[in-house]
């Protein structure tokens, strides 16, 4: 499995999850954050914080509900690749 096809599953699942799409930006963050982690970027960092950067944007707008951008941050930021988290 390539590193896209990973950040794909993700979004796929998470979407699934959730019962809706999650915004574009928001994808395209997700996609490259996961690719970034099983790829061992360099620049990790720097694609946290753009995914975190497009949660935040979007709480904020209104265009996800809190509850949702913690869910989120909860999956993807804080715990990934921890055992109660995604891999």
């Amino acid at each position: 499995m390539t590193t896209t096809d990973r950040g794909e599953r993700e979004i796929r699942e998470f979407e699934e999850s959730e019962g809706s799409p999650l915004p574009p930006d928001i994808a395209a963050a997700l996609r490259e954050f996961v690719d970034g982690v099983h790829s061992h970027s360099p620049l990790l960092d720097c694609l946290w914080g753009e995914l975190y950067g497009a949660i935040n944007a979007n709480q904020w707008s209104g265009v996800i509900t809190a509850e949702y951008a913690d869910r989120l941050r909860r999956k993807y930021l804080f715990n990934y690749g921890d055992k109660d988290g995604s891999d």
